[in-house]
């Protein structure tokens, strides 16, 4: 694959991942700190033994929040393992990440876990940390994971998610469509796509190979400056606030949509 050498990126360089163990260190810092988490809602929502109703009341929010504590877990491993990804394995000079922004879109905004800038487009990741097998197809709404014990769930087609997070981009930086790559990525180690997927549908084995397919060149190095410079305004930083605010949006326009079609 033929680049051209005379052209570099005057990119600060990110501190890289290393190898494979700065992925297992990662993972495993993060799985610490949910666990530290989980211990201490625990201690601190003891339910009170004078009322069974409270009881099962407080147990059923700490089962839900025990759901939704193991989802953002989920999801903060494969983000991170495609940041060590990109970090260890992707020239930095060429290529700028970006991860976990928020940007306005239609009078609410989006959150993006995964944004590389570079000459040869802007790639957006979608990353899922799904053990088991991924059924699906590009125009279907929703996707079917399978656990190895059997379970099945179903989960919104990551394309249409990242099909949003590109419109949101491409207004915010003033381009087309073309000129970004969605990207779905399976990061963990034992899962399998087991329907007939199109390319940028990988596993993560795969997903740094499919990046450096696109060796065309879309852009210039002052324009890819200018794009780093739009998504580092610290506007668009996903500080807890700013996801707890767009969190309720997303539910008070979910709710909105149920009271409308009833």
């Amino acid at each position: 694959m033929n680049r051209p050498s005379e052209k570099v990126l005057v990119f600060r360089r990110p501190p890289l991942g290393e190898n494979n163990t700065m992925e297992s260190l990662i993972i495993f810092v993060i799985v610490v700190c949910f666990v530290c988490m989980l211990l201490v809602g625990k201690g601190s929502n003891q339910p009170s033994r004078r009322k069974k109703t409270r009881q099962n009341s407080n147990q059923k929010k700490q089962s839900n929040l025990n759901k939704e504590e193991k989802t953002a877990l989920k999801g903060a491993i494969g983000e991170q393992i495609i940041k060590v990804q990109v970090l260890s394995k992707l020239d930095t000079a060429r290529y700028r990440y970006f991860h976990n922004l928020i940007v306005p879109i239609d009078g609410g905004s989006t959150q993006i876990d995964n944004i590389v800038i570079s000459p040869y487009g802007i790639f957006v990741i979608e990353a899922k940390y799904f053990q088991g097998w991924i059924f699906g197809a590009p125009n279907q709404p929703r996707w079917t994971h399978t656990l190895p014990s059997g379970s099945k769930f179903s989960f919104q087609n990551p394309l249409r998610q990242n099909y949003k997070h590109i419109k949101a981009l491409s207004k915010l930086l003033g381009l087309s469509d073309k000129e970004f790559h969605s990207i779905v990525a399976f990061t963990h180690r034992n899962c399998q796509l087991k329907t007939t997927f199109p390319e940028n549908v990988c596993l993560v084995s795969d997903f740094i190979p499919y990046v450096q397919k696109h060796d065309k060149e879309v852009f210039s190095i002052e324009q890819c400056t200018e794009f780093c410079r739009i998504l580092s305004n610290p506007d668009f930083e996903a500080t807890p606030e700013r996801i707890e605010h767009h969190v309720q949006s997303l539910k008070q326009k979910e709710t909105s949509a149920v009271h409308h079609v009833v």
